[in-house]
């Protein structure tokens, strides 16, 4: 193992594990990236070494390439693709998908999963539980951005003992009032609280003290928001972090932007945070930033420089436009280190995630039902646009929730149609012989027990069956 030549730092990444999104009808073909070294979670190579990206088409069925072997050399990001094909899908069909990256040479792992759904609706959701889940497409209807959670650093590093100042930052562009509370078994000092969010003021930040334990390991803590008066998946998240104890010094640089993925109701000015932390002697950070479809950034590139042990923030306004969904890279050049964070912001994702859900069952309930559904639907899309941003929250709630009764509704009537299950793995049935080994063991077990049965009552001192190898094998 060569764990002596690299620092481990937890940095954003182009394809972050949870990352769910839409794709739409017709298309046929999309990649997205995974970028090594940082998406091993290495900040910082010394020397030349190899990963493999590898996926499995039973998980990730709509996968084209399923192996790649990628040369990492020092200072250098790769940008590595993985496409997806699905020409011959249709709107409301989904996959999901796991991509496993190895590198022997440096002795670590990591696995990305997350899931496309086919939608005429732009959609990119973060950090989203999928394990136990078997349709994307609802998990986008279900996680509009109406809060992101974020740390100035995912991956806090400490010693043993010591005591460590996180920075949570709370962003909304909603009126609204917002629970927060912590879930570790970590001493800290993270008391509950309620705190307040508008288009004028989107971003609360929260710092807190969180005490390392005495032994080395990886200690994980979760941060829960939940909206006053709203009772709906869009309205609670959570944020994961790590606390990571070591005896040895802190190394690497972390860098993460601010909201990581955010929605506006209305276009409008939006502010960028890239928090950089730096463990290395002073360096200079270049910061690149390009957003997709383009849109005005100011500025489109910062320099920072960022002592040892220092934590500092380069500010971005961005100003969307009629589009329903934007994405910004910020590339991080620094000595002889590069990485990529992405942020995404979304433009009235409110309604386009309630008009997705509410056209799928429609197409799934029989036609009084549909007709039902479609007035409802009508009827939320005027009451949206009277509204301010925070106050259209209970609308979507209740209109969500006549959604969740029709497929209800049908399904106790045997209505609807199921959604389409995850893939199955494809392997040999080991049903076809399973019985006859059974059948088989069974017998020998018989005869070699009438055998042992005769030799105790013929032998003196039978001292029974010693079975096992021996011990000095």
């Amino acid at each position: 193992m060569f764990l002596t030549f690299i620092s481990f730092v937890s940095s954003g990444s182009a394809l972050e594990s949870g990352t769910i999104f839409s794709t739409g009808p017709g298309i046929g073909y999309k990649c997205v990236y995974i970028n090594l070294p940082q998406d091993l979670g290495i900040s910082h190579l010394s020397r030349t070494s190899e990963t493999l990206i590898q996926v499995d088409r039973r998980n990730s069925p709509w996968v084209e390439t399923t192996y790649n072997s990628v040369v990492m050399d020092p200072g250098v990001l790769n940008k590595n693709p993985v496409c997806f094909s699905y020409s011959d899908k249709k709107e409301g069909e989904f996959s999901f998908y796991s991509i496993s990256l190895y590198s022997r040479d440096l002795d670590v792992s990591n696995s990305i999963s997350g899931g496309l759904c086919i939608s005429n609706y732009a959609d990119v959701d973060t950090g989203v539980e999928t394990a136990n889940e078997t349709d994307v497409c609802k998990l986008l209807n279900e996680n509009s951005d109406i809060i992101d959670l974020s740390f100035s650093e995912d991956v806090t590093q400490a010693k043993p003992g010591e005591v460590v100042t996180k920075t949570l930052y709370v962003t909304s562009y909603a009126d609204l009032r917002i629970r927060l509370s912590i879930a570790t078994n970590l001493q800290n000092d993270f008391a509950e609280s309620i705190v307040s969010t508008s288009s004028s003021k989107p971003t609360v930040t929260k710092p807190f003290r969180v005490k390392a334990p005495q032994t080395e390991g990886e200690f994980e803590m979760t941060v829960l928001a939940q909206v006053d008066g709203c009772s709906i998946s869009a309205c609670r998240k959570q944020k994961h972090g790590i606390l990571s104890v070591k005896e040895s010094g802190k190394k690497g640089f972390s860098a993460s932007v601010i909201p990581k993925n955010i929605n506006l109701k209305t276009p409008d000015e939006v502010s960028l945070r890239v928090v950089i932390s730096n463990y290395d002697g002073p360096q200079n950070f270049a910061i690149n930033a390009s957003s997709d479809p383009p849109m005005t950034i100011d500025p489109l590139s910062k320099t920072i420089i960022v002592d040892q042990n220092e934590e500092k923030t380069a500010v971005f306004s961005v100003f969307p436009g009629n589009e329903s969904l934007y994405r910004l890279d910020f590339r991080i050049t620094a000595d002889n280190a590069e990485s990529v964070i992405t942020s995404y912001i979304s433009i009235g994702e409110l309604l386009t995630d309630a008009v997705r859900y509410s056209e799928e069952t429609e197409s799934i309930v029989t036609p009084d039902v549909r007709e039902q559904l479609m007035r409802a639907r009508t009827a939320y899309e005027e009451s949206y646009n009277k509204t301010s941003y925070g106050e259209d929250i209970q609308a979507y709630e209740s209109f969500m929730g006549t959604i969740d009764d029709a497929r209800k509704t049908a399904a106790d009537k045997g209505n609807v149609t199921s959604p389409p299950a995850k893939p199955k793995e494809d392997g040999f049935n080991w049903m076809l012989i399973s019985v006859p080994v059974v059948i088989i063991a069974a017998v020998i077990l018989l005869f070699v027990a009438f055998k042992k049965a005769r030799s105790a009552s013929d032998e003196y001192g039978y001292r029974g069956y010693h079975g096992g190898r021996d011990e000095r094998e």
